[in-house]
C-alpha cells in the first residue's frame, strides 16, 4: 500500500510588487533614494535597447546587477539584471507619460519587483533590505511619498493538486468570475484556476507550480523545488484600490503576519472560504508568524513607531500650513483650539 504524501507548506510571502516614488513639496531637499534613480538614469547610454551598463553596485549594498536600457512609451526604463535573471525595472515617469494623470502628477518613479527577484530572496540570496534600503529610510523619514499598485501574495503548497485546493473553497454568495486552464488530457485536472474580480482590482489563481517551473525554465530559481511531483501556488494579486484599502505600504511588506492578515482576509470574504488558508495559517504558525486579526487589516489603518508617527504629523502640519499661507506654529495654535470642540461628549 503506498504512502500517504503529507502536505507541506514550502513558502509562503510576496511574489511581484509595483512601488511608486515621488517628491513632497514640504521637503526642501531631494530625498536619498530620488538622487540615487536620478543618479542611475544618468549613467552614459545610448537611446537604443542594446544600451547596457554591467556590474552596477546598488546603493549601499555590495550587490552588483547589469542595467539594460530601454524605453516605454514617452519614459525612459531601465531593467536590471542579477545574472541572466531580470529582478526589476525602473520607470522614470515623464510629463509626457501614457500613465494615469493621477499618477505621473504625484509620482516621478515606478519600479516593479518580479518573481525572480523574490526568488532569490527565498533562496537566501539576498535580503529585502539590499535593494529597498535607498527608498524605506527615505518613507520611514517622511521625505518621500508612495505607493503600491500591484502587490502579489504567494502560498507554495507540497503534494496538494489544483483541483483538491479548488474543493476546499466553500462559496456563500456568487463568487467573481473564474476560469480553469491547461486542463491535463488524462486526468482531466486543471493546472490552472483563475479567480477575478470584474473591475480588475484583484484575481486569485491556484496553479501547478511545478509544471510551471518546468515550463518557464526556472529550475536554478527553485533548486529546492524540482525534486518534488507536485507543487501548487495559492496566489492573490492585489491592485491600486485594494492595496488602499489595506494600507499596504513598502515597511509594512516586511511583516510576515500583516502579508498573512491581508491573505486570510481578502480569501475569506463575504462570499467566499478558502479552506487551504486554515493548514497555511497553522503551518506558519509553527514558525512564530501569527497573523494580523482581519478587523485590524482596514483603510488607513498604519502601525507606526511613536517616533515615525509624530515625526509624519509634524510633516503633514508643515505642508498644511505652506498651503494655507500659514507658519506651522499658526496651525497648530488652531488645532489646540479645535480639539476640545471635537472630543467633547
Amino acid at each position: 500500500m503506498p504512502m500517504k504524501l503529507v502536505r507541506r507548506l514550502r513558502h509562503f510571502g510576496l511574489d511581484y510588487m509595483t512601488l511608486n516614488l515621488g517628491l513632497l513639496s514640504s521637503y526642501p531637499q531631494t530625498p536619498k533614494g530620488i538622487s540615487f534613480l536620478n543618479s542611475i538614469f544618468d549613467l552614459p547610454h545610448n537611446t537604443t535597447n542594446a544600451s547596457e551598463y554591467n556590474s552596477f553596485v546598488w546603493g549601499a549594498s555590495s550587490e552588483e546587477v547589469n542595467l539594460q536600457f530601454s524605453s516605454l512609451g514617452k519614459d525612459q526604463v531601465i531593467y536590471v539584471y542579477r545574472g541572466e535573471h531580470k529582478i526589476m525595472s525602473l520607470r522614470k515617469i515623464s510629463s509626457n507619460s501614457n500613465m494615469p494623470p493621477t499618477a505621473k502628477g504625484r509620482y516621478q518613479f515606478q519600479i516593479n519587483f518580479y518573481g525572480a527577484f523574490f526568488a532569490l530572496v527565498r533562496s537566501g540570496d539576498f535580503i529585502f533590505q539590499d535593494y529597498w534600503h535607498p527608498f524605506l529610510s527615505d518613507i520611514q523619514d517622511g521625505h518621500i511619498r508612495h505607493s503600491l499598485s500591484r502587490v502579489d501574495i504567494c502560498a507554495d503548497i507540497e503534494n496538494a493538486d489544483v483541483k483538491s485546493i479548488q474543493r476546499s473553497i466553500k462559496q456563500k454568495g456568487r463568487m467573481k468570475a473564474s476560469s480553469e486552464l491547461e486542463i491535463d488530457d488524462l486526468t482531466g485536472i486543471p493546472e490552472t484556476v483563475y479567480f477575478g474580480s470584474k473591475s480588475k482590482d484583484w484575481k486569485a489563481r491556484i496553479y501547478n507550480k511545478t509544471k510551471e517551473i518546468s515550463a518557464k525554465h526556472k529550475g536554478d530559481l527553485y533548486a529546492d523545488y524540482v525534486t518534488s511531483d507536485c507543487i501548487t501556488r495559492v496566489e492573490i494579486e492585489l491592485h491600486s484600490k485594494p492595496c488602499q484599502e489595506y494600507s499596504i505600504t513598502l515597511n509594512r511588506c516586511l511583516d510576515l503576519g500583516f502579508l498573512l492578515g491581508v491573505y486570510e482576509k481578502h480569501l475569506s470574504n463575504r462570499v467566499a472560504h478558502w479552506g487551504i488558508l486554515r493548514f497555511i495559517k497553522s503551518e506558519l504558525q509553527k514558525t512564530g508568524c501569527k497573523p494580523i486579526p482581519a478587523e485590524r487589516i482596514k483603510l488607513n489603518h498604519n502601525q507606526l513607531s511613536k517616533q515615525d508617527y509624530f515625526r509624519r504629523t509634524v510633516n503633514s502640519v508643515k505642508e498644511c500650513a505652506r498651503r494655507s499661507g500659514f507658519s506651522a506654529q499658526e496651525v497648530l495654535k488652531e488645532i489646540e483650539l479645535i480639539l476640545p470642540v471635537s472630543n467633547s461628549p
